[in-house]
């Protein structure tokens, strides 16, 4: 069964918890904050 093109699809809550942010890391930096850091490769 394929999904309508007009589907909603549900939201899935991310909580980042506050850190140093060592384990992203080169990622996450001050300039980048790990809350900016895009977590899937598709825009929300």
């Amino acid at each position: 069964m394929t999904t309508p093109p007009h589907a909603v699809r549900p939201t899935v809550p991310v909580i980042l918890a506050g850190s140093d942010g060592t384990r992203l890391w080169p990622l996450s930096r001050a300039a980048m904050p790990k809350q900016f850091q895009p977590l899937t490769d598709r825009l929300t």
